[in-house]
């Protein structure tokens, strides 16, 4: 009977520096994405759909507000068979399986990545090679860890151990390339995982590392088509969180394209396109978004105008402000990533927009 008892562990401890400012009062998993879910849902909720309900978060950096969310959010789990990564793990009698996502060739290098045999055995781990070895039987490809693993208990157990012993810290770093000389560790090809409910026109095994600003940014743009990538309503996989129960957004007069709109939002009179809108955020007459990402309890005053702009919680923009058309001046107020893109830091709380709603 197919029926291992897993547990799983989730690090979630991930200080985030590259999405610094975003990470500037928060930890990593606990960053906002899409209309109203964090990182880490996306990590829990395929745990929960591939009905794996034993799960330890493993906090450390700036931790108090996603263990609020986790409490809020995940406390009457399992809400939500699929299994695939672990019937290869067993089939292939693997003490360490790897999640293992295939890239072409020429952007490997911003990767960890696997170097395998045909198959699937793991003989050495490269941290973002120069020239990274391609994945068997396709030389346009490289393997790019994505960071999940199963272990055996008791290998798991021994390698911990062994890793005190030497003082080492890091998975990917010191204790992987240990284990792959000494263990039976395999790479599990994402691309061969099939998510049920997911439409023709997505990317199958879709998955992104939203590490950096940019990356966070272009991971949004991928909802923003009328054929996503990636579509969050899945009946089958549903994504959870239950953080937020509030009215539906009202719209007077607003110009809305292809853009997402959270509960609780009031939009004016307003222009907004190909954008993201969380939770409760008042948008006012004559403001027009472009290629935004306007985060929860924000405020856009009258006739502001916003391009390729991240806003964070708590923020209000005022009357007349642009954004994102002059990127001289933005760097000199805000944040701005390697490809322009604008980020406003969390404001703060002053009770949040429902005052002027």
């Amino acid at each position: 009977m197919f029926n291992p008892k897993i547990l799983a562990l989730v690090m979630a401890g991930g200080e985030g520096k590259r999405l610094y400012p975003l990470t500037r009062e928060r930890s990593k998993p606990a960053v906002p994405f899409a209309g109203r879910y964090r990182i880490v849902d996306f990590v829990l909720s395929n745990l929960v759909n591939s009905k794996i309900f034993s799960i330890y978060l493993l906090v450390q950096y700036k931790s108090q507000s996603l263990i609020e969310h986790i409490r809020r959010s995940w406390g009457l789990a399992p809400l939500f068979p699929v299994r695939q990564m672990v019937r290869f793990h067993l089939d292939t009698d693997a003490e360490v399986s790897v999640a293992a996502l295939p890239v072409p060739l020429n952007e490997a290098s911003a990767f960890g990545v696997i170097e395998a045999d045909a198959d699937g055995r793991i003989r050495a781990f490269h941290e973002k090679p120069d020239h990274p070895p391609t994945m068997p039987g396709d030389d346009t490809r490289a393997y790019a860890s994505m960071g999940n693993y199963l272990f055996r208990a008791e290998t798991l157990y021994a390698a911990l151990e062994e890793a005190n012993l030497r003082g080492e810290k890091e998975f990917g770093a010191d204790l992987l390339p240990r284990l792959c000389k000494t263990r039976r560790v395999f790479a599990y090809n994402f691309c061969s995982n099939r998510v049920p409910g997911v439409r023709d026109y997505e990317e199958q095994g879709y998955w992104r590392d939203v590490g950096t600003l940019d990356a966070y940014y272009n991971a949004h743009q991928d909802l923003l088509v009328p054929e996503p990538r990636f579509n969050l309503f899945n009946p089958q996989w549903r994504i959870g969180s239950s953080e937020y129960q509030g009215p539906s957004a009202k719209f007077t007069h607003a110009e809305i394209d292809n853009s997402i709109i959270s509960s609780g939002c009031l939009i004016k009179g307003a222009k907004v396109h190909r954008s993201i809108i969380r939770r409760e955020v008042l948008i006012e007459e004559d403001v027009e978004l472009d290629d935004c990402i306007i985060m929860d309890y924000s405020v856009i005053r009258r006739g502001a105008r916003l391009r390729r702009v991240i806003v964070d919680r708590y923020n209000i923009i005022e009357t007349g402000n642009r954004i994102g058309y002059d990127v001289d001046r933005d760097t000199d107020r805000y944040f701005v990533s390697d490809s322009g893109i604008v980020v406003i830091p969390k404001g703060a709380y002053d009770g949040g927009p429902g005052r002027y709603l």
